[in-house]
């Protein structure tokens, strides 16, 4: 009995250590996202000359993390699949695959973070491959970790 009890603890202590150093390489990149210019085959989608001063027609790009899908939004929807990769140069690699035919193959992805102030920041993204670019931006709001003090006479 005082064995598996000793397991038992040994086991816990290994998990709770595991977890608290693994370090994932994946990024995040799920969302909702406001496009900024997307290109296919050469051919401009957004922005087209008449929306330079309305940007109520812009795309939007819905990336959900959990089926690793890239949704472009406006009349009708274009569908990929993707997998993130590092290059051998330590930089991401995004490989689409799709029904479009433009969104298919291994695009490079960039991307850039400009803070707003201390709760927001704006995070931008590119990828490009060959003729075809899409040039993305999304505004994430946080919250700041710091616990508020109770105060007395407060609930």
């Amino acid at each position: 009995m005082k064995t598996i009890r000793i397991v038992i603890i040994g086991i816990v202590i290994a998990l709770i250590a595991f977890l608290i150093f693994y370090k994932t390489e994946k990024i995040n990149i799920g969302g909702i996202w406001t496009s900024k210019e997307i290109v296919l085959d050469g051919k401009t989608l957004y922005p087209v000359k008449s929306d330079s001063l309305m940007q109520a027609n812009a795309f939007d790009i819905i990336i959900d993390d959990w089926t690793n899908s890239l949704y472009i939004c406006n009349q009708d929807t274009i569908r990929a699949n993707f997998t993130i990769k590092k290059d051998s140069d330590n930089k991401l690699r995004m490989k689409l695959t799709s029904s479009e035919s433009s969104l298919n193959g291994n695009f490079s992805l960039e991307m850039d973070t400009l803070s707003l102030g201390p709760t927001a920041y704006d995070v931008y993204a590119k990828l490009e491959s060959g003729e075809t670019l899409l040039y993305i931006q999304r505004t994430v709001y946080y919250q700041s970790q710091k616990t508020v003090l109770h105060r007395r006479g407060t609930p």
